[in-house]
């Protein structure tokens, strides 16, 4: 069956028919998805083990429009729940359960915006949002191996500090550096 929702129209199909649960227990036989830092969009990767099943990843971005700046992924039983995005600006943001977005397609609001700040600032904040808001992802998080997940808060503010060096330490390290080209397009996908 799990081979069957690859097909596309197959695929809707079942999301349309199909509880959630039923689509998420479905899931965990496909080949785990690839990690941010498998795309070419990250540089200079570093890991952090949190937890038991608990890894965060900081890294260098730059998107397909030019941006760049440091992020950060959290990932729970190898499926991201939170993603920080520092590009500066307007435009930081995060995103949370990216794959529970897929499930619904009528979702809009993928991505909560930060208030125009620097880099730094969004630094400061991406650190308070993994320290504060962690939890609240595991908990809304339809696969149950995750909602049911405690985290540790000691292990939790340990890993937002690192998470702050590492992001700084990419800033400093690429604020002279000559931007990275962005990226082509990614093309369209007909389903």
């Amino acid at each position: 069956m799990a081979e069957l929702l690859r097909k596309p129209l197959l695929r809707k199909l079942a999301h349309r028919l199909l509880p959630v649960p039923v689509i998420m227990w479905l899931r965990r036989f496909r080949a785990p998805p690839k990690r941010r830092s498998a795309l070419p969009v990250t540089r200079d990767i570093s890991h952090y083990r949190v937890q038991d099943h608990i890894d965060l990843e900081a890294s260098w971005l730059t998107t397909r429009e030019g941006q760049s700046g440091p992020c950060a992924s959290l990932y729970a039983y190898g499926e991201e729940v939170l993603r920080i995005d520092c590009l500066g600006g307007a435009d930081s943001h995060l995103h949370i359960n990216l794959r529970q977005q897929a499930l619904e397609p009528s979702t809009q609001a993928r991505r909560f915006y930060f208030q125009d700040a620097s880099v730094q600032d969004h630094i400061e904040r991406a650190a308070f949002e993994l320290r504060r808001n962690s939890s609240f992802c595991l908990a809304l998080n339809p696969d149950p191996r995750i909602r049911r997940m405690v985290l540790d808060e000691k292990r939790l503010d340990e890993a937002a500090t690192w998470l702050r060096e590492q992001m700084h330490e990419l800033l400093d390290k690429r604020a002279g550096a000559p931007a990275l080209p962005p990226l082509p397009a990614r093309p369209r996908r007909v389903d």
